[in-house]
C-alpha cells in the first residue's frame, strides 16, 4: 500500500515492521486498534477492527 498524499492528516504507527497510518480523527474502543490479514483464494484482504463510528 502507499503512503497518503497529505501525511499531516494520519498518525503514523510501527507495527512488526509494517508503517500503519491512521487518520486523526479515528476513534478507537479502548484505544486499540487491531490490524488483521487475510487471504482468501487470490485476494489479499486487510481488514481493521475496533473503530467507534
Amino acid at each position: 500500500m502507499e503512503e497518503p498524499s497529505n501525511k499531516d492528516d494520519y498518525d503514523l504507527y510501527e507495527v512488526d515492521g509494517f508503517k500503519v497510518y491512521v487518520f486523526v480523527a479515528v476513534r478507537a474502543m479502548d484505544d486499540t486498534l487491531t490490524l488483521k490479514f487475510k487471504k482468501i483464494l487470490f485476494k489479499k484482504l486487510y481488514l481493521v477492527e475496533g473503530v467507534i463510528k
